[in-house]
């Protein structure tokens, strides 16, 4: 599998090395990616892991349909400022926007509880942000967004899956959050009015993230009719193959 995962890791142009595997023991194998841009994914990435997660399928694996598996992402530090990931932790971690991050991470609240904890001491937030050693001291690091890495910071709070539009989706979520930051203030990520901030802004981004936006269209979010509508002309009959909660049923 490893001698695999390697070979697609290569890609179309056979000079790319995005993959490999790791032993993990909370499940049958852990599949790794090297660093890469965003428009690195857009350019190579896509067809990458769309080939990896239907051979990975073809060989009666699963993510998404068991119990034991999580999709993790890295972002570098040195991507992100301090003030910046501060206000993604406040919003993730609100506790009136439990329900919206529950829905994003296709987890059950068991789950959450055990593999991405949502609960946070907010008072020394701001300091974990900035300190990694500090955070490593009295976060776990099984949290929502585990601060404790020196040089990474890791968003823990996604189901696993090995649909490609679950995956796009989640990806996207990263992306828009570090996007979100750059242009809200402080002062709105950590009131009531950050959720709604957030969504709003993925309004008028939605070319951006267009399949984070379709997702919670579909999970009964407003305000995504022109994504709706254009994934319903390009998918047609198509679309109603699509469901973020399998595996299998993804768009080909």
């Amino acid at each position: 599998l490893a001698s695999l995962v390697n070979i697609i890791g290569k890609g179309s142009t056979t000079a790319e090395q995005l993959l490999y595997c790791k032993s993990d023991c909370t499940c049958f194998v852990e599949v790794v990616s090297h660093p890469f841009s965003w428009n690195y994914y857009l350019e190579y990435g896509q067809k990458i892991f769309k080939t990896l997660f239907k051979v990975l399928r073809d060989n009666e694996l699963f993510g998404y349909d068991t119990r034991d598996c999580g999709f993790h992402v890295h972002i570098s530090r040195k991507a992100i400022k301090p003030i910046n990931l501060f206000k993604i932790a406040s919003l993730v971690y609100h506790p009136d926007n439990y329900s919206f991050m529950a829905t994003i991470s296709q987890r059950s609240e068991s789950k959450i509880n055990e593999w991405c904890s949502l609960d946070v001491d907010f008072g020394a937030l701001s300091k974990m942000c900035n300190d990694s050693y500090y955070a490593s001291e009295i976060m776990d690091r099984s949290s929502a967004i585990n601060l404790t890495l020196k040089k990474t910071v890791e968003f823990r709070i996604f189901r696993g899956t090995l649909n490609f539009n679950s995956f796009a989706k989640n990806l996207e979520f990263i992306k828009s959050l570090i996007h979100w930051s750059n242009v809200t203030s402080v002062k709105v990520s950590k009131d009531n009015n950050g959720l709604e901030s957030y969504l709003n802004f993925l309004r008028k981004y939605y070319n951006d993230y267009e399949t984070l936006c379709f997702f919670l269209s579909k999970r009964g979010y407003k305000g995504f009719k022109t994504v709706q509508d254009r994934w319903t002309r390009k998918h047609m009959t198509e679309l109603n193959k699509l469901s973020f909660n399998s595996d299998s049923k993804e768009l080909i």
